[in-house]
């Protein structure tokens, strides 16, 4: 044990002091460290310098590697090569001749009652289909395979429609000798633009007038609902009437006249249909045939009416407060008895009173139309009040006047 430790005890007071001594000096372990880091900053190097080596192979390698080009027109070939050149040349022929027109789409037919209607390009031909009902037609081929001549009716090929979807039709084409085939058609233009029947040019070049505001302040339970559509105006030669419309609403031609249908189960079924799609920016309609077929698309701008100026001073001449609910004045040539209640019409002759229900009738229809004033109160001291509108009745404007009283000629 002596060589290993070395004890030296004694006492300092009340404590006891152990001391070690190690075998290692400090001398012997400062020497390995620096040798175990040189042992390791060696393979570091090493390591590094071998990293670098190789990676200058790679790329030694690369840049010695040739590139490879992309041939452009040998995409798509041989086994991938498209196999349009195999189709029958008779199938390529009817999608070049045949034009798949319209598709019957009304709200009102279900889809087994809807139809197809398909044309030949340059000959003005049409046929109405349906699905599934072969389509008979008599075809003379070029000896290329090109087609000579074909119209509709018995013939010589029979093609069965099918649908594909709302712009595509699929015809299985089967000629007498056996060969079958398919034909895909792609709609054109499914809607129609305008058109030069009476029914849709009306319609499609009708005036967007706005609201009524005269239904609004004096329609009443009655007429209230009418207040919250739109006014368009409809001319056909000289027939011309009002419709009253609110998005989503259909239209139906009965009797040479558009009229707004209740539901759509009460619109005409053989009539031409109408729907308005939109109110917005504009107003927007389409409509259908008796056939189901899209019958015209269009877009009506809102009429823009000038400021309605009313000036009552200059419209109302000395007025006069005959008794506690009457007031006298002239307006342009006639003298007028007023009092609340009163509908005063400024027609082309002047104005004048409307009072029988005719008259009453015929201004509400837009039969007879002008600048109308209604005088709402005539209170004791002769304060007339009222309101003015425009003769589209889209404009209005409030009024108030001031009769003479006799007691205040009296003052004077």
């Amino acid at each position: 044990m002596e060589d290993l430790l070395e004890w030296d005890s004694f006492h300092r007071g009340d404590g006891l002091i152990i001391a070690f001594r190690s075998r290692f000096s400090l001398e012997q372990i400062f020497f390995w460290s620096q040798l175990a880091l040189g042992v390791c900053g060696l393979f570091v190097a090493i390591f590094f310098f071998a990293g670098m080596l190789k990676k200058d192979g790679f790329d030694r390698e690369a840049s010695e590697k040739p590139v490879v080009s992309l041939d452009l027109a040998k995409v798509l070939s041989g086994p991938l090569a498209l196999k349009e050149n195999n189709r029958p040349a008779l199938a390529v022929a009817l999608e070049q001749k045949l034009v798949f027109l319209a598709q019957s789409v009304r709200p009102d037919r279900a889809s087994d009652e809807r139809v197809f209607r398909i044309g030949l390009k340059g000959e003005g031909g049409e046929q109405v289909v349906r699905e599934g009902e072969a389509i008979l037609c008599n075809l003379v081929e070029h000896s290329s395979g090109g087609i000579e001549s074909m119209e509709f009716g018995s013939g010589n090929v029979s093609m069965i429609p099918q649908v594909l979807d709302a712009r595509s039709l699929l015809l299985k084409v089967e000629r007498a000798t056996g060969a079958a085939m398919e034909v895909i058609l792609q709609a054109a233009n499914p809607v129609v633009k305008g058109g030069d029947d009476s029914a849709a040019g009306a319609l499609a070049g009708g005036k967007w007038l706005g609201p009524d505001l005269f239904f609004r302040d004096y329609g009443g339970n009655e007429y209230l609902p009418m207040s919250m559509k739109q006014q368009v105006e409809v001319a056909s030669g000289k027939d011309r009437y009002v419709l009253y419309v609110g998005e989503g609403d259909f239209l139906s031609f009965r009797e040479g006249r558009w009229s707004v249908a209740g539901r759509l189960e009460e619109a005409d079924r053989d009539a031409p249909l109408a729907q308005v799609l939109r109110v917005g920016a504009d107003l927007e309609l389409e409509a259908w045939d008796g056939d189901g077929f899209p019958f015209f698309y269009s877009k009506l701008d809102l009429v823009k009416g000038g400021g309605l100026r009313f000036a009552p001073d200059q419209i109302f001449l000395g007025p006069k407060l005959r008794t506690a609910t009457q007031v006298s004045c002239k307006m342009g040539k006639k003298r007028f008895v007023l009092q609340a209640g009163d509908w005063i019409l400024q027609a082309k002759e002047g104005w004048r009173k409307i009072r029988s229900a005719g008259e009453i009738e015929a201004f509400l229809d837009h039969e007879v139309r002008g600048q109308l004033v209604v005088v709402d109160r005539i209170d004791p001291n002769g304060r007339v009040s009222g309101k003015v509108f425009s003769e589209l009745r889209t404009q209005v404007q409030p009024f108030v006047f001031q009769a003479v009283t006799s007691k205040g000629k009296r003052k004077r």
